[in-house]
């Protein structure tokens, strides 16, 4: 998977989503049309976000199964974030 700047604070990956910080303590993750708001707190190099707050996709609404789509969207933010020079950590 490679990654390129959408600007200084979003990236686009060769596997089509995006995530682009929109202010500073939020991202937006974005994948086939569909956009959910996550609560990101960084410090010291760190990306904090709480696994729970990724249980929806907008566009039209529907939500995530606990499993395996939850878990391949902290996939895709981890290499997205580890990209743009940060870890993620998630709780």
């Amino acid at each position: 998977m490679t990654f390129t700047w959408l600007n200084k604070q979003g990236v686009r990956s060769s596997e089509g989503f995006e995530l682009q910080f929109t202010d500073r303590f939020k991202a937006e993750y974005r994948e086939n049309g569909r956009t959910t708001q996550i609560h990101v707190e960084t410090s010291g190099g760190n990306a904090y976000i709480d696994e729970e707050s990724i249980d929806r996709l907008a566009g039209p609404f529907e939500s995530l199964p606990p499993g395996a789509g939850r878990e391949r969207i902290i996939r895709n933010l981890r290499e997205a974030l580890a990209f743009q020079g940060l870890t993620l950590v998630v709780g």
